[in-house]
């Protein structure tokens, strides 16, 4: 009995490998660059986790100007393309959807961030009738943009307060519309693949009450496959660590590797929640603005908690940077960052800014719009 037993185990994990495996499918894409030499990589948009392996993308040597990867998905993926001299990116491409199949791909190596040459069903959608809809909204964002930059030149990156709250509210003008677009475009096409992983590169920013309402014009099918559950997760994410949301308590590890709970309520009128990691160049470049409002305000009411989402190996590269710096708040370390992770923080650095009673005032405040609403309200 204990033998057949074992047989029938046997024969149904096989079996469920086999339709778990029967679920993916194959892709081929050739690629044509203009280098002789480099690493080709797929690179997940948002965050690995809303791909069903949880891992990077795959990646090829570029030989004679062409590279191939090959391996299997489930559904079309959204991607971009990396490519790397002696570990250094050389090339980054805009979004391009991958589907199933052989199909080639031609990235031109003085276009990065631009949209690569490649032919399937998804993409021809994405060409023809989905991002024609969002021409006078991505120009009219182009507009801001350049706007801001012109602005940091005049006020060397330093620009008054009110031309950036002028600069917010253009934006998220335009925001609004480029979400009302994308929702009718939903409500029109619910099975859209294209539509969904533009969604899903959109979640990365920070919450709006329209993404509820996005998420739910999609079809079953999508909501219900692993990146629909994932999105659904970091949207309920999103809205937990919302402006106005109190900021959950986490459990970090001080510089001693002890247990420590964070945030404390009531010791300080404002805390600034920065989460870092040592190879971050744009996190580090803050810190010497970050130190001078420290010694400002501290004594006013201000406070800062550092968290670093560095892995085990790292930590002698945590410790070098706190002393190279000179940080003057409290270090905490967020092993591999998984509290972020569970907080829905993607990009870095980050940033939440908590009042007294641990409620988010802010997120991703910059140094110069933090120095100002410290200035205000201090």
């Amino acid at each position: 009995m204990g033998r057949i037993a074992g047989l029938q185990i046997c024969f149904f994990l096989v079996c469920h490998w086999c339709f778990a495996q029967a679920n993916f499918h194959t892709y081929t894409l050739n690629g044509v660059i203009k280098l002789n030499s480099g690493v080709v990589r797929l690179i997940p948009i948002n965050s690995k986790g809303f791909y069903s392996n949880n891992k990077e993308g795959g990646e090829s040597i570029i030989s004679n100007g062409k590279f191939k990867l090959k391996n299997k998905i489930p559904y079309p993926y959204a991607y971009r393309i990396g490519v790397y001299q002696n570990s250094i990116p050389v090339y980054v491409s805009g979004i391009f959807f991958l589907d199933t199949g052989n199909q080639m791909i031609v990235c031109d190596i003085n276009s990065s961030w631009k949209t690569p040459d490649i032919r399937n069903l998804q993409m021809s959608e994405y060409i023809n009738d989905f991002n024609p809809l969002f021409y006078l909204v991505n120009q009219k964002l182009a507009y801001i943009d350049k706007y801001r930059d012109s602005l940091n030149t005049i006020y060397k990156n330093n620009i008054p307060y009110e031309y950036l709250q002028l600069i917010r509210n253009l934006k998220s003008d335009a925001e609004n519309v480029e979400n009302e677009i994308l929702l009718n475009y939903i409500k029109n096409y619910s099975t859209s693949f294209v539509a969904f992983w533009s969604f899903v590169n959109k979640v990365s920013d920070s919450y709006e009450s329209i993404y509820d309402t996005i998420f739910s014009a999609f079809s079953s099918s999508l909501k219900k496959n692993h990146t629909g559950k994932f999105l659904n997760e970091t949207i309920t994410l999103q809205r937990q660590t919302s402006i106005g949301q109190t900021f959950p308590v986490m459990s970090l590890l001080n510089r001693e590797f002890k247990q420590t709970v964070l945030p404390k309520k009531k010791e300080f009128k404002f805390t600034l929640i920065d989460f870092w990691f040592s190879h971050c160049n744009p996190c580090i470049s803050q810190f010497g603005e970050l130190n001078q409002l420290f010694k400002e305000y501290n004594l006013k009411g201000f406070d800062i908690i550092g968290v670093s989402v560095d892995s085990k190996k790292n930590i002698p590269e945590w410790e070098n940077v706190i002393r190279k710096h000179s940080l003057l708040w409290g270090q905490f370390l967020d092993l591999n960052g998984k509290v972020a992770n569970r907080l829905g923080v993607n990009n870095y650095p980050a940033n939440f800014l908590l009042n007294e009673k641990g409620e988010i005032v802010a997120k991703d405040i910059e140094p110069f719009e933090l120095s100002m609403f410290l200035k205000t309200h201090l």
